[in-house]
């Protein structure tokens, strides 16, 4: 049986019930955590796909999530806020809104009128319809009824359970373009990792509106051929531990993360942490790190605890192959700030700065544990003109309903300003015009 898996903050339940009934009333099957804490009767409850008290919640969630048709993200401000107390869960949500992505079922909405320029990086560029029941009635209908027609749209296309992700890859992320210096050093870390074993560690540096994440789950799945079973690589997301005063401070902290992510009850053990990631084979362990919270003194000391931990753990055991891959976030940034790189990071350290420590680490193997390589692709790119000729050349044929003609009339219109033209155009905008015309997820 199909079913919609609810993923929202505990806080907005209240909020969310109003399209749940409008869910159930039109005949789809919801999975919810927990039904009473969102106003459900004892009976009502017995309706939903839910939590087993009998069982890890964990497992269930995870269970839960992997055979869900469809998953509805339902966003708040609760769901993105950087309070401690709203962030206890916050690894389990974002896990069930990068899976539900990267699987290509995911629907998203808010419930609480947050601002979409105020959801994470990776997510603000996708549609968001407001299902905030504080609108007036007519509005809340027809934000509702867009919900349930995408969600409809997802389960007829059949993505999750039956299509073959990979086949599908170009018709369901943001389109990239200029994106082949980074593709290629992302592609032979895979690659060395599949053929040889051992750990690959990879840097990729961005600015959020040209969605170093999507980028990412795009690789995910491109390098699918580097698995035997023909999948994608298996990934695990954690929070870079920031405001660490000491590398041993820094690894119990990644340690503590990873044992999480992996499912272990025990959070200091690098020996299961170890065996764990070897049964996995290929894995990319991706951690987030802002800009605003690098450190000019600290920062180069996690990076270098960040990589000796990752070489003592394949030391423990050979059969690892990881690439643990460092995303280092910037602020939005307008196309052309690489000319004198002088975009501020929102912290106390300079981009420059910080794009200066991070190439001295991936040059100097003194900077590096004995053996280790580090691949540190070029600063993502926004996209030129003649980057949108090729991808239109090279690629729309296989994504586009649209004309040829339709789409290269929007590129003029696109680019029709002097800076565009010089400077290019970032890929959350550009993914914003040209997605609709190619049947992709904005």
């Amino acid at each position: 049986m199909s079913f919609v898996f609810i993923s929202h903050a505990s806080q907005a339940k209240p909020r969310v019930k109003p399209l749940i009934d409008r869910l159930r009333a039109e005949g789809f099957k919801i999975w919810l955590d927990n039904p009473e804490a969102t106003g459900y009767s004892k009976e009502e409850a017995k309706t939903f796909y839910r939590i087993d008290a009998a069982k890890r919640w964990q497992d269930e969630i995870e269970e839960a999530k992997r055979r869900a048709d469809c998953i509805l993200v339902c966003w708040s401000k609760h769901a993105v806020s950087k309070s401690l107390f709203c962030r206890k869960n916050h690894d389990t949500w974002m896990d069930e809104i990068s899976y539900g992505r990267t699987e290509l079922k995911l629907v998203t909405c808010s419930v609480d009128g947050v601002k979409q320029d105020k959801l994470p990086n990776n997510f603000s560029a996708i549609e968001t319809p407001s299902a905030d029941p504080d609108l007036d009635p007519k509005t809340w209908d027809a934000a509702a009824a867009r919900i349930v027609d995408a969600i409809r749209l997802t389960l007829s296309k059949g993505l999750g359970k039956n299509a073959d992700r990979a086949s599908r890859a170009s018709l369901s992320l943001p389109v990239f373009a200029n994106r082949e210096d980074q593709y290629e050093e992302i592609a032979r870390a895979a690659s060395r990792a599949k053929n040889s074993g051992g750990i690959h560690p990879v840097i990729v540096m961005g600015a959020a509106n040209e969605l170093p994440f999507d980028f990412i789950d795009r690789m995910r799945l491109d390098c699918s051929r580097f698995r035997a079973d023909k999948q994608a690589w298996s990934q695990f997301d954690y929070v870079w531990p920031a405001r660490r005063t000491s590398s041993e401070a820094f690894q119990q902290a990644l340690r503590t993360r990873l044992a999480s992510k992996l499912g272990m009850s025990d959070t200091d053990n690098d020996q299961q942490i170890a065996k764990t990631l070897a049964d996995y084979k290929l894995t990319a362990i991706v951690g987030h790190l802002e800009a605003k919270d690098w450190r000019r003194i600290e920062e180069p000391l996690m990076l270098r605890a960040w990589l000796d931990y990752w070489s003592a753990l394949v030391r423990l055991n050979n059969d690892v192959t990881a690439l643990p891959i460092l995303v280092v976030s910037l602020p939005d940034a307008r196309p052309g700030f690489r000319r004198r790189f002088t975009q501020r990071s929102g912290g106390p350290v300079g981009i420059n700065e910080i794009a200066r420590t991070l190439r001295r680490v991936a040059d100097d193997p003194a900077k590096r544990p004995e053996g280790l390589t580090l691949a540190f692709p070029p600063v993502l790119d926004p996209i030129t003109r003649s980057h949108a000729q090729d991808w239109l050349r090279l690629d729309v044929k296989q994504m586009a309903p649209a004309s040829h003609a339709v789409i290269d009339a929007r590129l003029d219109a696109l680019y029709a300003s002097w800076r565009a033209r010089k400077f290019g155009i970032c890929h959350r905008d550009f993914n914003k015009q040209l997605s609709p015309l190619c049947g992709t997820t904005a």
